[in-house]
């Protein structure tokens, strides 16, 4: 029995085609497990630079009086200043939760239920805006008060949010009047 020329031709082509399709898997999967391990790398690394901030203090030694405040809302976290998604999730400063604001003489307090307290020396806040949202949180337009400031080399952002316009407007002016009037940063950046 002999086999056709056109049959022949019909054979290697389909040979070729499947060599071809074998080829063309192959390159993909290299390109995912080339694409896999960039991103757990990236993300070991994004993760290792935000784990190596220093615990931050939770009460001050002499805290001065009560200066503003205290104003009651929701603690959303803290993160990356300028990086609204790379939460710091050491010391507990990405536990979300009721938090109350108060400026003391020595700076913010932040008392906060279900997580280690917060307190920001006045001589590290580097200022205060409102934006949007933080650390993976949206709401409206300048719904939420971020708190920039200094932890260690690193420079953060803390967010607070309440329902209260007023209270939001509030915390901002508290914390304006402990950096002598000035926001320190601009509006809604």
């Amino acid at each position: 029995m002999t086999t056709s020329n056109s049959t022949r031709a019909l054979i290697a082509v389909a040979g070729q085609t499947s060599n071809n399709l074998r080829m063309l898997i192959s390159g993909l999967i290299l390109v995912l497990i080339a694409w896999a391990l960039w991103a757990v790398r990236s993300r070991t690394n994004r993760g290792a630079a935000l784990r190596e901030v220093p615990p931050p203090l939770v009460a001050f030694d002499e805290p001065g009086g009560l200066v503003g405040g205290p104003f009651v809302g929701k603690y959303l976290g803290t993160t990356r200043s300028g990086d609204w998604l790379a939460r710091i999730r050491a010391h507990d400063l990405s536990v979300a939760g009721p938090v109350s604001v108060a400026a003391l003489g020595a700076g913010l307090l932040f008392t906060r239920a279900g997580a280690l307290d917060l307190a920001i020396p006045v001589n590290s806040i580097a200022g205060v805006r409102r934006a949007k949202g933080l650390a993976g949180k949206e709401f409206e337009t300048d719904g939420v008060v971020i708190v920039s400031w200094r932890l260690g080399g690193h420079l953060v952002d803390t967010g607070v949010r309440s329902d209260s316009e007023a209270d939001r407007s509030g915390i901002v002016l508290m914390i304006r009047g402990m950096l002598g009037g000035q926001s320190g940063l601009e509006e809604g950046s």
